[in-house]
């Protein structure tokens, strides 16, 4: 089995924004909040598995230090200028912060990416039925995609959301290692706490 490192957990935040127009503008959108606030939105887009549309964009507090973990407060903040931008496009939204949302509170989520690596050039290697093989039939998983942006950089990855309880654990992690994911992050809902975890190999 592979090692991995726990890096100090974080209180969580986290954020549900759902939509039904195309994810580009809502994308369009999110960028001018991140150049009007300074603030870097760190999420990821849930899809729709039947129509391929995304239906939602969550956002967390990024829980690494060199990446300045953002306070409640700014992430609060940040959720109102966004909220502000799309009443004044005109564009219906439904924010609310997580977990009211309906999650199971003994619930873990994981979102991992489907490269191998950072390099936007390398190609996507690892699929949803990858996983769904390897995990356990009751581990709810859904197609996504990692959508990072601020003012000064953008990152966006094809992902996969996936919620599980504790006995969970041990075969998301292996999946982890097996799809050379360097990191990931770990939201933990019965705790209200989230933490980066890393495959041992890459200290």
């Amino acid at each position: 089995m592979s090692r991995f490192n726990e890096l100090p957990q974080r209180e969580l935040w986290s954020a549900r924004i759902g939509f039904s127009i195309d994810r580009e503008p809502f994308s369009t959108i999110l960028q001018q909040t991140a150049e009007q606030t300074g603030f870097t939105f760190f999420g990821f887009f849930v899809f729709d598995e039947a129509s391929g549309q995304a239906t939602a964009y969550h956002f967390t507090r990024y829980p690494q230090q060199k990446y300045q973990t953002k306070s409640q407060s700014e992430c609060e903040q940040a959720l109102v200028a966004l909220q502000q931008n799309f009443s004044v496009a005109g564009i219906p939204i439904l924010a609310e912060v997580e977990p009211s949302t309906g999650y199971n509170p003994n619930q873990y989520r994981i979102i991992l990416g489907l490269r191998e690596g950072y390099d936007p050039d390398q190609p996507i290697k690892h699929t949803l039925t990858e996983a769904r093989k390897f995990l356990r039939p009751d581990c709810l998983i859904k197609p996504a995609e990692m959508f990072a942006v601020g003012p000064e950089r953008n990152y966006r990855e094809q992902a996969l959301m996936i919620l599980g309880q504790e006995h969970h654990l041990k075969d998301i992690y292996e999946l982890a290692a097996n799809f050379n994911q360097e990191r990931f992050i770990l939201e933990n809902f019965a705790e209200n706490c989230t933490r980066v975890v890393e495959l041992a190999a890459y200290d």
